[in-house]
């Protein structure tokens, strides 16, 4: 990720390798907050944790599936009537 550092590269904050953080699901949402702890705040990956009740992480956009039975993505409901955006 790293989009600030071409702007601005915040310091870690005194004392973030003690502190942890914990995110109630593992979408898009979820996941990003956890890439920016990570990536723009400084927090060590081993103090993030993430709760997850599926088995699968990536919520609504998770994808599923082979190139003979076909994927299948259920965030598709948010995607055009073509699912152009799919396409190979």
């Amino acid at each position: 990720m790293k989009v600030y550092d071409l702007f601005y590269n915040a310091k870690a904050p005194e004392g973030i390798e003690k502190k942890k953080a914990y995110i109630v699901g593992g979408g898009l949402a979820g996941l990003a907050a956890a890439a920016f702890l990570a990536d723009d705040i400084h927090m060590p990956g081993k103090n993030i944790t993430i709760f997850e009740k599926m088995t699968d992480v990536g919520g609504s956009m998770d994808g599923t599936g082979d190139a003979v039975k076909g994927y299948l993505c259920r965030g598709e409901r948010e995607l055009e009537p073509f699912m152009e955006c799919l396409g190979e």
